[in-house]
């Protein structure tokens, strides 16, 4: 029942959104993002708590890199045009 708290996350859910919609087309390899949580269930299913951890972190910190590569790309492509 916090409206800011759901303002804000109402407002960083939209941006966010836009972002993964400017950059997807940018990613490859999103057969690879599929095998990663294939990967992730199958840990959370034989119940290796400390490998599903270690999967979901270097997946959130490779999509993360892909991310900002693409982002940071496109703010030095507009600055030189």
């Amino acid at each position: 029942d916090n409206e800011f708290l759901e303002d804000a996350l109402t407002s960083l859910y939209a941006l966010s959104l836009r972002l993964w919609y400017f950059a997807v087309s940018q990613i490859g390899g999103m057969r690879e993002a599929v095998l990663e949580h294939r990967r992730i269930l199958e840990a959370l299913q034989m119940r290796d708590e400390e490998q599903a951890a270690r999967l979901i972190e270097q997946h959130i910190l490779t999509f993360h890199k892909e991310i900002q590569s693409v982002v940071l790309g496109a703010s030095t492509l507009t600055e030189h045009s």
